[in-house]
Protein backbone atom coordinates (compact mmCIF):
# COMPACT_ATOMS: atom_id res chain seq x y z
CA UNK A 1 0.00 0.00 0.00
CA UNK A 2 3.02 2.42 0.72
CA UNK A 3 4.02 1.47 -2.29
CA UNK A 4 1.15 2.70 -4.14
CA UNK A 5 0.92 5.44 -2.07
CA UNK A 6 4.25 6.69 -3.64
CA UNK A 7 3.50 5.75 -6.73
CA UNK A 8 0.32 7.89 -6.71
CA UNK A 9 2.24 10.76 -5.56
CA UNK A 10 4.86 11.12 -7.83
CA UNK A 11 2.35 10.30 -10.89
CA UNK A 12 0.70 13.52 -9.64
CA UNK A 13 3.73 15.90 -9.43
CA UNK A 14 4.88 14.36 -12.77
CA UNK A 15 2.14 14.53 -14.92
CA UNK A 16 0.11 18.00 -13.82
CA UNK A 17 -2.23 17.16 -16.91
CA UNK A 18 -4.11 14.67 -14.59
CA UNK A 19 -4.47 17.37 -12.30
CA UNK A 20 -5.50 20.14 -14.75
CA UNK A 21 -8.33 17.63 -16.48
CA UNK A 22 -10.04 17.02 -12.91
CA UNK A 23 -10.20 20.72 -12.84
CA UNK A 24 -11.52 21.35 -15.99
CA UNK A 25 -14.31 18.89 -15.68
CA UNK A 26 -15.00 20.09 -12.60
CA UNK A 27 -15.28 23.91 -13.73
CA UNK A 28 -16.89 22.92 -16.81
CA UNK A 29 -19.64 20.67 -14.62
CA UNK A 30 -19.95 23.77 -12.11
CA UNK A 31 -20.58 26.29 -15.12
CA UNK A 32 -23.11 24.66 -16.77
CA UNK A 33 -25.20 24.03 -13.55
CA UNK A 34 -24.52 27.73 -12.79
CA UNK A 35 -25.99 28.69 -16.03
CA UNK A 36 -28.90 26.57 -15.99
CA UNK A 37 -30.00 28.33 -12.97
CA UNK A 38 -30.26 31.86 -14.22
CA UNK A 39 -33.55 33.10 -15.65
CA UNK A 40 -32.17 34.65 -18.94
CA UNK A 41 -33.24 33.96 -22.28
CA UNK A 42 -29.39 33.79 -23.54
CA UNK A 43 -28.82 31.26 -20.38
CA UNK A 44 -31.35 29.19 -21.95
CA UNK A 45 -30.79 29.40 -25.53
CA UNK A 46 -26.77 29.49 -25.24
CA UNK A 47 -25.74 27.76 -22.45
CA UNK A 48 -22.89 25.80 -24.01
CA UNK A 49 -20.61 28.97 -24.13
CA UNK A 50 -20.35 28.90 -20.14
CA UNK A 51 -18.71 25.39 -19.75
CA UNK A 52 -16.32 26.47 -22.53
CA UNK A 53 -15.38 30.15 -20.21
CA UNK A 54 -14.53 27.62 -17.57
CA UNK A 55 -12.41 25.11 -20.10
CA UNK A 56 -10.70 28.53 -21.25
CA UNK A 57 -9.56 29.39 -17.78
CA UNK A 58 -8.31 26.25 -16.63
CA UNK A 59 -4.49 26.45 -17.31
CA UNK A 60 -1.56 24.92 -15.29
CA UNK A 61 -0.78 28.48 -13.12
CA UNK A 62 -3.86 30.77 -11.52
CA UNK A 63 -2.18 33.97 -13.19
CA UNK A 64 -1.93 32.50 -16.21
CA UNK A 65 -5.74 31.26 -15.96
CA UNK A 66 -6.87 34.86 -15.00
CA UNK A 67 -5.03 36.89 -17.54
CA UNK A 68 -5.74 34.14 -20.40
CA UNK A 69 -9.98 34.37 -19.11
CA UNK A 70 -9.38 38.65 -19.64
CA UNK A 71 -7.85 37.88 -23.22
CA UNK A 72 -10.11 35.43 -23.99
CA UNK A 73 -13.31 37.40 -23.35
CA UNK A 74 -12.17 40.54 -24.72
CA UNK A 75 -10.87 38.85 -27.69
CA UNK A 76 -14.90 37.55 -28.23
CA UNK A 77 -16.14 40.77 -27.76
CA UNK A 78 -13.85 42.26 -30.35
CA UNK A 79 -14.98 39.47 -33.07
CA UNK A 80 -18.81 40.12 -32.00
CA UNK A 81 -18.41 44.28 -32.19
CA UNK A 82 -16.52 43.15 -36.00
CA UNK A 83 -19.05 40.88 -37.03
CA UNK A 84 -21.88 43.49 -35.73
CA UNK A 85 -20.99 46.05 -37.95
CA UNK A 86 -19.91 43.97 -41.05
CA UNK A 87 -23.38 42.95 -40.72
CA UNK A 88 -24.75 46.18 -40.04
CA UNK A 89 -23.31 47.72 -43.20
CA UNK A 90 -24.26 44.87 -45.41
CA UNK A 91 -27.45 43.36 -43.83
CA UNK A 92 -27.20 39.86 -44.87
CA UNK A 93 -24.54 36.98 -44.62
CA UNK A 94 -22.85 36.94 -47.92
CA UNK A 95 -19.56 35.01 -49.35
CA UNK A 96 -18.14 38.56 -49.08
CA UNK A 97 -19.66 39.75 -45.33
CA UNK A 98 -17.77 36.96 -44.44
CA UNK A 99 -13.96 37.46 -46.22
CA UNK A 100 -14.27 41.29 -44.30
CA UNK A 101 -15.11 39.38 -41.29
CA UNK A 102 -12.26 37.01 -41.25
CA UNK A 103 -9.89 39.33 -42.69
CA UNK A 104 -10.62 41.87 -39.86
CA UNK A 105 -10.95 39.10 -37.25
CA UNK A 106 -7.39 38.07 -38.25
CA UNK A 107 -5.90 41.38 -38.82
CA UNK A 108 -7.10 42.33 -35.02
CA UNK A 109 -5.70 38.97 -33.23
CA UNK A 110 -2.77 40.40 -33.29
CA UNK A 111 -3.06 43.54 -30.81
CA UNK A 112 -0.61 42.52 -28.87
CA UNK A 113 -2.59 42.75 -25.08
CA UNK A 114 -4.82 39.64 -26.14
CA UNK A 115 -1.92 37.67 -26.23
CA UNK A 116 -2.22 33.88 -27.34
CA UNK A 117 -6.21 34.31 -27.34
CA UNK A 118 -6.05 36.18 -30.17
CA UNK A 119 -7.11 33.60 -32.70
CA UNK A 120 -10.84 34.01 -31.00
CA UNK A 121 -11.10 37.11 -32.49
CA UNK A 122 -12.07 35.48 -36.00
CA UNK A 123 -13.67 32.79 -34.74
CA UNK A 124 -16.32 34.72 -32.22
CA UNK A 125 -16.75 37.05 -35.57
CA UNK A 126 -17.89 34.44 -37.51
CA UNK A 127 -19.95 32.49 -34.78
CA UNK A 128 -21.77 35.68 -34.45
CA UNK A 129 -22.32 36.66 -38.58
CA UNK A 130 -23.93 32.69 -39.04
CA UNK A 131 -25.02 31.99 -35.80
CA UNK A 132 -26.19 34.80 -34.67
CA UNK A 133 -26.85 36.44 -37.75
CA UNK A 134 -24.73 39.91 -36.83
CA UNK A 135 -26.92 40.42 -33.78
CA UNK A 136 -25.27 42.41 -30.91
CA UNK A 137 -27.50 40.40 -28.50
CA UNK A 138 -25.39 37.31 -29.54
CA UNK A 139 -22.20 38.87 -29.28
CA UNK A 140 -22.96 39.83 -25.50
CA UNK A 141 -24.50 36.78 -24.92
CA UNK A 142 -21.46 34.76 -26.43
CA UNK A 143 -18.88 37.54 -24.35
CA UNK A 144 -21.04 37.20 -21.24
CA UNK A 145 -21.50 33.46 -21.04
CA UNK A 146 -18.24 32.68 -21.58
CA UNK A 147 -16.69 35.21 -19.10
CA UNK A 148 -19.07 33.72 -16.44
CA UNK A 149 -17.46 30.03 -17.16
CA UNK A 150 -13.76 31.88 -17.10
CA UNK A 151 -14.91 32.97 -13.33
CA UNK A 152 -15.99 29.63 -12.52
CA UNK A 153 -12.61 28.07 -14.09
CA UNK A 154 -10.35 30.81 -12.29
CA UNK A 155 -12.44 30.29 -9.14
CA UNK A 156 -11.43 26.35 -9.26
CA UNK A 157 -7.75 26.83 -10.37
CA UNK A 158 -7.38 29.55 -7.27
CA UNK A 159 -9.28 26.73 -5.23
CA UNK A 160 -6.85 24.21 -6.11
CA UNK A 161 -4.18 26.18 -7.31
CA UNK A 162 -1.63 24.02 -9.56
CA UNK A 163 2.02 23.94 -8.96
CA UNK A 164 3.95 21.97 -12.44
CA UNK A 165 7.07 21.43 -10.75
CA UNK A 166 6.82 18.13 -11.66
CA UNK A 167 7.78 18.98 -16.22
CA UNK A 168 9.66 21.48 -14.92
CA UNK A 169 12.50 18.54 -13.13
CA UNK A 170 11.47 16.58 -15.88
CA UNK A 171 12.88 18.84 -18.48
CA UNK A 172 15.90 19.80 -16.99
CA UNK A 173 16.60 15.98 -16.50
CA UNK A 174 16.36 15.89 -20.33
CA UNK A 175 18.42 19.07 -21.15
CA UNK A 176 21.55 17.38 -18.85
CA UNK A 177 20.93 13.89 -20.94
CA UNK A 178 21.04 15.80 -24.14
CA UNK A 179 23.82 18.04 -23.17
CA UNK A 180 25.53 14.91 -21.25
CA UNK A 181 24.94 12.56 -24.85
CA UNK A 182 26.32 15.74 -27.11
CA UNK A 183 29.65 15.43 -24.85
CA UNK A 184 29.76 11.81 -25.10
CA UNK A 185 29.53 11.97 -29.10
CA UNK A 186 32.46 14.84 -28.93
CA UNK A 187 34.53 12.30 -26.91
CA UNK A 188 33.63 9.60 -29.66
CA UNK A 189 34.76 11.91 -32.57
CA UNK A 190 37.66 13.02 -31.03
CA UNK A 191 39.05 9.33 -29.97
CA UNK A 192 38.40 8.20 -33.34
CA UNK A 193 39.46 11.64 -35.55
CA UNK A 194 36.46 10.79 -37.49
CA UNK A 195 35.43 14.62 -37.40
CA UNK A 196 32.10 15.09 -38.85
CA UNK A 197 31.20 18.55 -40.36
CA UNK A 198 29.51 21.48 -38.48
CA UNK A 199 26.64 21.07 -40.59
CA UNK A 200 26.20 17.78 -40.15
CA UNK A 201 27.08 18.03 -36.37
CA UNK A 202 24.90 20.33 -35.83
CA UNK A 203 21.84 18.33 -37.59
CA UNK A 204 22.49 15.43 -35.03
CA UNK A 205 22.40 17.53 -32.46
CA UNK A 206 19.56 19.66 -33.46
CA UNK A 207 17.64 18.12 -30.42
CA UNK A 208 19.82 20.50 -27.47
CA UNK A 209 18.17 23.71 -28.58
CA UNK A 210 14.54 21.84 -28.46
CA UNK A 211 15.46 20.59 -25.14
CA UNK A 212 16.88 23.87 -23.64
CA UNK A 213 13.32 26.18 -24.80
CA UNK A 214 11.63 23.54 -23.28
CA UNK A 215 13.04 23.54 -20.14
CA UNK A 216 13.36 27.50 -20.01
CA UNK A 217 9.16 27.92 -20.94
CA UNK A 218 8.53 24.91 -18.12
CA UNK A 219 10.94 26.69 -15.60
CA UNK A 220 8.99 30.13 -16.55
CA UNK A 221 5.80 28.51 -15.71
CA UNK A 222 6.61 26.85 -12.45
CA UNK A 223 8.08 30.41 -11.36
CA UNK A 224 4.56 31.87 -12.66
CA UNK A 225 3.02 29.03 -10.65
CA UNK A 226 3.91 30.89 -7.68
CA UNK A 227 1.81 34.36 -8.09
CA UNK A 228 -1.53 34.22 -5.62
CA UNK A 229 -0.60 30.74 -5.12
CA UNK A 230 -1.23 29.22 -1.42
CA UNK A 231 1.00 26.01 -2.07
CA UNK A 232 3.73 27.70 -3.70
CA UNK A 233 5.57 28.65 -0.28
CA UNK A 234 5.30 25.04 0.69
CA UNK A 235 7.68 24.40 -2.40
CA UNK A 236 9.50 27.50 -2.84
CA UNK A 237 12.88 25.88 -2.17
CA UNK A 238 12.22 23.46 -4.47
CA UNK A 239 11.60 25.84 -7.32
CA UNK A 240 14.56 28.11 -6.51
CA UNK A 241 17.06 25.18 -6.94
CA UNK A 242 15.39 24.25 -10.40
CA UNK A 243 15.43 27.76 -11.34
CA UNK A 244 19.41 27.50 -10.17
CA UNK A 245 19.84 24.45 -12.02
CA UNK A 246 18.32 25.30 -15.07
CA UNK A 247 20.36 28.37 -15.39
CA UNK A 248 23.87 26.50 -14.63
CA UNK A 249 22.33 23.91 -17.44
CA UNK A 250 21.53 26.97 -20.24
CA UNK A 251 24.90 28.27 -19.01
CA UNK A 252 26.70 24.49 -20.09
CA UNK A 253 24.64 24.53 -23.40
CA UNK A 254 26.60 27.10 -24.85
CA UNK A 255 29.89 25.93 -23.20
CA UNK A 256 29.94 22.70 -25.39
CA UNK A 257 28.76 24.40 -28.34
CA UNK A 258 31.75 26.35 -27.97
CA UNK A 259 33.53 23.38 -27.10
CA UNK A 260 32.67 21.40 -30.06
CA UNK A 261 33.09 24.57 -32.65
CA UNK A 262 36.83 24.60 -31.29
CA UNK A 263 37.56 20.64 -31.50
CA UNK A 264 35.47 20.16 -34.89
CA UNK A 265 36.35 23.26 -36.98
CA UNK A 266 38.90 23.78 -38.89
CA UNK A 267 40.48 27.06 -37.35
CA UNK A 268 41.86 30.20 -39.35
CA UNK A 269 44.54 30.05 -37.38
CA UNK A 270 47.73 28.27 -39.63
CA UNK A 271 49.13 25.25 -38.00
CA UNK A 272 52.68 23.51 -38.49
CA UNK A 273 53.12 23.20 -42.25
CA UNK A 274 50.23 25.37 -43.22
CA UNK A 275 47.37 22.54 -41.96
CA UNK A 276 45.12 23.74 -39.94
CA UNK A 277 45.51 23.60 -36.28
CA UNK A 278 44.27 20.53 -34.06
CA UNK A 279 44.29 19.75 -30.83
CA UNK A 280 47.75 18.03 -29.81
CA UNK A 281 47.75 14.57 -30.38
CA UNK A 282 49.44 13.33 -27.16
CA UNK A 283 46.90 15.14 -25.23
CA UNK A 284 43.94 13.80 -26.90
CA UNK A 285 43.28 11.07 -24.62
CA UNK A 286 43.01 13.03 -21.29
CA UNK A 287 40.47 15.32 -23.00
CA UNK A 288 38.55 12.31 -23.97
CA UNK A 289 38.87 11.08 -20.85
CA UNK A 290 37.69 14.94 -19.36
CA UNK A 291 34.67 15.12 -21.63
CA UNK A 292 33.80 11.68 -20.56
CA UNK A 293 34.26 12.83 -17.22
CA UNK A 294 32.10 15.38 -17.15
CA UNK A 295 29.15 13.58 -19.49
CA UNK A 296 29.20 10.88 -16.69
CA UNK A 297 28.23 13.13 -14.17
CA UNK A 298 25.66 15.38 -15.99
CA UNK A 299 24.01 11.90 -16.32
CA UNK A 300 24.22 11.03 -12.59
CA UNK A 301 21.31 11.49 -10.13
CA UNK A 302 22.83 10.75 -6.60
CA UNK A 303 24.28 13.99 -4.90
CA UNK A 304 27.25 12.06 -3.21
CA UNK A 305 28.40 10.23 -6.39
CA UNK A 306 28.05 13.42 -8.33
CA UNK A 307 30.69 15.10 -6.08
CA UNK A 308 33.59 12.48 -6.78
CA UNK A 309 32.57 12.76 -10.41
CA UNK A 310 33.31 16.27 -10.22
CA UNK A 311 36.24 15.89 -8.04
CA UNK A 312 37.44 13.43 -10.46
CA UNK A 313 36.60 15.71 -13.22
CA UNK A 314 38.57 18.74 -11.54
CA UNK A 315 42.14 16.77 -11.23
CA UNK A 316 42.09 15.61 -14.38
CA UNK A 317 41.72 19.29 -16.14
CA UNK A 318 43.76 20.12 -13.33
CA UNK A 319 46.77 17.66 -14.68
CA UNK A 320 45.68 18.53 -18.60
CA UNK A 321 46.27 22.25 -17.17
CA UNK A 322 49.66 21.59 -15.57
CA UNK A 323 50.99 19.73 -18.80
CA UNK A 324 49.73 22.48 -21.17
CA UNK A 325 52.08 25.20 -19.02
CA UNK A 326 55.18 23.12 -19.77
CA UNK A 327 54.66 22.79 -23.32
CA UNK A 328 56.81 25.14 -25.38
CA UNK A 329 53.70 27.02 -27.32
CA UNK A 330 52.91 27.07 -30.71
CA UNK A 331 49.96 27.11 -32.90
CA UNK A 332 48.16 24.02 -32.09
CA UNK A 333 48.17 25.06 -28.23
CA UNK A 334 46.00 27.92 -29.07
CA UNK A 335 43.32 25.54 -29.74
CA UNK A 336 44.81 23.34 -26.38
CA UNK A 337 44.25 26.57 -24.15
CA UNK A 338 40.37 27.22 -25.21
CA UNK A 339 39.44 23.59 -25.03
CA UNK A 340 40.86 23.38 -21.36
CA UNK A 341 39.42 26.62 -20.67
CA UNK A 342 35.91 25.97 -21.98
CA UNK A 343 36.49 21.87 -19.80
CA UNK A 344 36.77 24.39 -16.77
CA UNK A 345 33.94 26.98 -17.46
CA UNK A 346 31.62 23.64 -18.16
CA UNK A 347 33.08 22.07 -14.83
CA UNK A 348 32.42 25.55 -12.73
CA UNK A 349 29.34 25.95 -14.15
CA UNK A 350 27.80 22.67 -13.11
CA UNK A 351 29.27 22.27 -10.03
CA UNK A 352 28.23 25.41 -8.68
CA UNK A 353 23.97 24.55 -8.81
CA UNK A 354 25.50 21.17 -6.88
CA UNK A 355 24.79 21.10 -3.40
CA UNK A 356 27.90 21.06 -0.59
CA UNK A 357 27.96 18.23 1.52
Amino acid sequence: MARLKRWIHRTWILQPRIALTLRAALAAGLAWTIVSLLPLAAAAQYPYYAPFGAVIATTFTVSSSVRESVQAVAAIALGGLTAGLVDMVFGTTTLLTIVLVVAAGVALAGLRPLGSMGGWVPTAGIFTLIIGHGETAFAGSYAGLTLLGACVGVGVNALFPPLPVGPASRSIRATREAVAGQLRDLAEALETTTFPSMADWEHQHRGMDRARLTMREAIAQAQEARRANRRARRHSDDIDALVVEADALERLTFVVADLSDLILRDHLAPGPEGRPTRLPADLRAPIVHSIRLLAGALSLGDVSALREELAAVDDQLATLVSTASERSGGPDDLVLNSVLLALRRGLDTFAAQVPSS
